[in-house]
C-alpha cells in the first residue's frame, strides 16, 4: 500500500501488478489451495509436494507462505481505487509458470487432476532462458489447462466484483515460452536437446492430429488467443501481453475489445524494427524497453553499482 500512496502522490495511476512468476504465485485462489499453501513457499522438499525447492538465496527453511489472501486483495483494489489508481494484474503463462505447475501437480499425485498442467507422459527436452525445464510452462494441449484458467480468471472477477472494481484489464504474461536450444547461440549443442516445447507430448500430438491448424512450434500464439476467449467470455475488454508472446498473430485473432503489448526489446539493439513489425499487427502499444525503463539496472557503471546487466550495463536517470 506504501507503492500505492507513493504513485497517487506523483499522480501515477496505473500498477502492473505481477501476481505470478517460476518462483512464486502469490494470490490465494479459492477451490485452488496448492497454488499459494505450495506454490507460495520454499523448502528441502526434493519431491516439492509440500513447497517449491529452496531458491534465490531464500534458504532451506523459508517456509513461510508470502501471498495476497483473498480478503487481502480485495482491500487491496479498494484502497488503490480510492487514490484513483488501477491495478492490473498479471498471471503470467505458459511460460514462467512453475509454481503453478508444480502445484497442480502435487495436487494430481493427491488424486485430483482435474487441473493438471502438465502431461504426465511428455518426455521433451527443453530449457527456459531461466533454466528450467518444460515443468516451467503450461501444457496448452490439455483441457485441464484450459480449467485452470477459466477458474483462476472466474475467482479473480469475483474478487474485483466484491471490492467494487471493474476487472476489465487483464495481464497475460506470454513472454519466453520457448526452449533456448533452439535459438543461434547453441549451435554446437547436440541436436536431441533441440525440440520445440511439448513435441514429445502424446496430448499435443492428439491435438495435431485432430487439428491441422495446431502448430506445437507456436503454442506461445495458441494459449494467448485461447486465453483471450476466456477472459472475453468474462466480459473482460483488454488484455495485456510481453509482446514476444504474441508475435506472430494479429489484433484481429482476439475477441476482446482491445489488445495491448508491453515491448520490450532493447532499443540498443534494433528494438525500433520490431517496435515497426508489431505497430502493424494492430496492437496497442505500452514502450517497456529494458535499456531506458527498468529500474532494476545499475544507474553509472560502477562495480559498486547493484543492478541487472543484461539488456544494459547502466539506465542512467539521463536517458
Amino acid at each position: 500500500m506504501k507503492t500505492i500512496d507513493a504513485m497517487a502522490l506523483y499522480k501515477l495511476n496505473v500498477l502492473h501488478l505481477a501476481l505470478t512468476n517460476d518462483e512464486g504465485w502469490r494470490l490465494e485462489i479459492p477451490g485452488l489451495e496448492e497454488l499459494t499453501t505450495i506454490g507460495s513457499r520454499r523448502c528441502f522438499d526434493l519431491q516439492e509436494s509440500t513447497c517449491l525447492l529452496t531458491q534465490l538465496g531464500s534458504g532451506p527453511d523459508a517456509e513461510e507462505g508470502q501471498f495476497y489472501t483473498r480478503d487481502e486483495y480485495v482491500e487491496l483494489l479498494k484502497y488503490a481505487a480510492e487514490r484513483n489508481v488501477k491495478i492490473i494484474p498479471e498471471f503470467n503463462m505458459p511460460a514462467h509458470a512453475r509454481a503453478a505447475v508444480v502445484a497442480m501437480e502435487a495436487r494430481a499425485r493427491n488424486g485430483d487432476d482435474s487441473y493438471r498442467l502438465t502431461d504426465p507422459e511428455d518426455d521433451t527436452y527443453l530449457l527456459t532462458i531461466q533454466l528450467y525445464d518444460r515443468t516451467s510452462i503450461i501444457n496448452p494441449c490439455l483441457d485441464s489447462s484450459v480449467r485452470f484458467v477459466e477458474k483462476v480468471v472466474a475467482e479473480v472477477k469475483g474478487m474485483h466484483d466484491e471490492a467494487g472494481v471493474l476487472l476489465d484489464h487483464y495481464h497475460f504474461g506470454g513472454d519466453e515460452a520457448k526452449n533456448i536450444m533452439l535459438g543461434a547461440g547453441y549451435a554446437s549443442y547436440p541436436e536431441e536437446l533441440k525440440q520445440p516445447p511439448f513435441s514429445k507430448s502424446p496430448a499435443c500430438q492428439a491435438k495435431t492430429l485432430a487439428d491441422p491448424t495446431f502448430d506445437v512450434t507456436k503454442i506461445a500464439n495458441y494459449w494467448a488467443v485461447t486465453v483471450n476467449r476466456i477472459l472475453a467470455n468474462h466480459g473482460i475488454g483488454e488484455m495485456f501481453a510481453w509482446e514476444d508472446g504474441l508475435r506472430g498473430t494479429t489484433k484481429g485473432q482476439y475477441a476482446t475489445q482491445s489488445v495491448a503489448v508491453n515491448f520490450w526489446e532493447t532499443l540498443f539493439w534494433g528494438g525500433i524494427d520490431g517496435l515497426a513489425d508489431i505497430s502493424d499487427d494492430g496492437f496497442d502499444i505500452i514502450m517497456s524497453n529494458p535499456d531506458y525503463l527498468y529500474f532494476d539496472f545499475p544507474y553509472e557503471v560502477d562495480p559498486e553499482e547493484r543492478g541487472y546487466y543484461w539488456a544494459a550495463r547502466q539506465n542512467s536517470v539521463y536517458k
